[in-house]
């Protein structure tokens, strides 16, 4: 076993994600299921950035 210092892991059918990481780890698995598409997962990790700078 190797530890791997990341925000988000995918080792075939493992992800695993550190608790800050939560968009990542929830576009990825989205992703993996068939659930989003490869924008959607991108709209979704970057939700809170677009956000904040409309908001200013």
């Amino acid at each position: 076993m190797t530890y791997e210092h990341a925000d988000l892991v995918h080792d075939g059918l493992i992800v695993t994600a550190m608790p800050w990481a939560y968009r990542k780890f929830a576009s990825k698995v989205g992703q993996l299921l068939g659930a989003l598409s490869e924008s959607e997962a991108s709209a979704l990790e970057t939700y809170v950035v677009r956000r904040t700078i409309h908001d200013a």
